[in-house]
């Protein structure tokens, strides 16, 4: 009797064959398949699931739970939040050289991170602080240079998470972030010390 194969095994058939006849190929030593395998292994990262990651290019040490990372547009810097139980963290990176510039500790922060345009400053969301940190990148380094208060702390229930920035054209320019069950519009202008929240809409209900 014929039976048929489903589309998922014949694949990772054709695939097993292509793996086993290209180690066998004349081109391909031992000495260089132990290799592989050996670096491979050197960078294995075992996640609490037993499942493992093996990166196939280089590694940068970041904080407790990087929870988001953001490149400037010209992709001359990259910033990542950490938003662990320990230390949390902002670093600051050059993915052209692939090196960490700066990194400085922040009292509270949840996953909001968005620079501006010209990359000269990152937006950074102060968790239950209810706050929004700016930092200036201008040289490439960490200065806290001022923030935007959205509320009293917790146990007042704003908590900015995501953020996006609107500063391209000749208008103010308008912060927007996203809270626990809305999201507001922030209208900044230049030199001022502080925000002024023009729009509040309501996402969705609250559970």
């Amino acid at each position: 009797m014929m039976t048929l194969r489903s589309p998922v095994l014949t694949f990772i058939i054709a695939i097993l064959s292509c793996c086993i006849f290209s180690c066998f190929q004349p081109g391909v030593k031992k000495n260089d398949l132990d290799s592989l395998v050996s670096a491979l292994d050197s960078q294995r990262v075992m996640l609490p699931n037993g499942w493992s990651l093996s990166p196939a290019g280089k590694k940068i040490p970041l904080g407790d739970l990087p929870l988001n990372l953001v490149v400037s547009a010209a992709a001359k810097l990259m910033a990542v939040t950490n938003n662990g139980q320990s230390r949390q963290t902002i670093t600051l990176i050059d993915p052209v050289n692939e090196t960490i510039l700066d990194e400085t500790e922040i009292n509270k922060s949840w996953y909001g991170l968005v620079f501006n345009q010209d990359g000269t400053k990152l937006f950074v969301s102060g968790g239950n602080d209810n706050m929004i940190v700016i930092f200036d990148t201008s040289r490439r380094t960490l200065v806290k240079s001022d923030s935007i208060i959205l509320g009293n702390p917790w146990p007042v229930r704003i908590s900015p998470t995501g953020l996006a920035i609107d500063d391209v054209s000749n208008k103010p320019a308008r912060l927007l972030f996203q809270k626990m069950d809305s999201s507001g519009t922030i209208v900044r202008e230049p030199g001022s010390a502080t925000g002024v929240m023009v729009n509040l809409a309501i996402m969705g209900k609250r559970i």
